[in-house]
């Protein structure tokens, strides 16, 4: 018997070499929108973790597509649980914060480099500040992004493990922290500090909470891996304005996304 894997349920005969993450955003949503382009098998849904087997319905390039929650914890169990059941190639689709005035909400970014603020990273690799991206896959990205005629910029993606404690707001012209924060005690956390260092440096594009460690892990484990991720919103955040674009940026990061797995076939 297949060994089933603790937190996914899923096992080796079912799984693909080929997987599609897409972390924190909404299932049905994610459903609604590939369900227009693939045929896709439910292969279980457990602790949050929905899995799929996926193909096109035009030709035969099969995946699988792993949907899990926010952040760097369920990336590396969605990563190490796929390993050890064979897949090699990863791709990651969702949406994150552009840092940049010149990216637009519904473009997308596809990173070279991520740096590693996501926690994950420092328990696997002391001291790890930065990790690259598979360069063949960077290149199918691109390749599919042109493609489609989807905007898109390259570049360095920052992955925190925290949503607020690197967030911002902006009130009055000023760049304020945007978590909760109560009279007379006001609290600015760190990561707070450093987040206004790298919007005055212009040098990063955008901000995630999963890139980095997928990145990471695959480096490790000698795998290929690479980040789609459309912007939904932009730094200091705008009223409303993730609720509104994410649809869009999430739609994008995944066309561009599927449509470079048939790269690999």
């Amino acid at each position: 018997m297949k060994k089933i894997q603790s937190n996914t349920l899923i096992s080796p005969e079912k799984i693909r070499k080929i997987a599609l993450l897409v972390s924190g955003e909404d299932p049905d949503l994610v459903l609604h929108i590939l369900n227009k382009e693939l045929e896709l098998e439910e292969i279980s849904k457990s602790r949050g973790f929905h899995t799929y087997d996926c193909n096109f319905r035009d030709k035969d390039t099969p995946f699988t597509l792993m949907i899990t929650g926010i952040g760097p914890s369920c990336t590396e169990i969605a990563f190490t649980e796929l390993a050890i059941c064979g897949t090699r190639i990863f791709l990651r689709a969702g949406t994150s914060g552009g840092l940049l005035d010149i990216i637009e909400v519904g473009n997308i970014v596809i990173t070279s480099e991520a740096l590693c603020y996501d926690g994950v990273s420092n328990l696997y690799l002391k001291n790890k500040k930065k990790v690259i991206a598979d360069k063949e896959v960077v290149k199918k990205i691109v390749k599919s992004a042109k493609n489609l005629g989807i905007k898109y910029l390259k570049g360095t993606t920052l992955t925190t493990s925290a949503f607020y404690a690197m967030g911002a707001k902006k009130q009055n012209g000023e760049i304020l922290y945007a978590g909760y924060s109560s009279a007379p005690k006001k609290f600015t956390p760190n990561g707070f500090e450093k987040l206004k260092e790298i919007l005055e440096n212009k040098e990063i594009i955008n901000i995630d909470m999963e890139t980095a460690t997928l990145l990471m892990l695959s480096e490790i484990y000698g795998m290929k891996a690479g980040s789609i991720t459309g912007i939904s919103n932009k730094i200091p955040w705008k009223e409303n304005e993730q609720i509104k674009f994410t649809n869009l940026s999430l739609k994008n990061s995944l066309i561009v996304a599927i449509n470079t797995i048939n790269y690999f076939y």
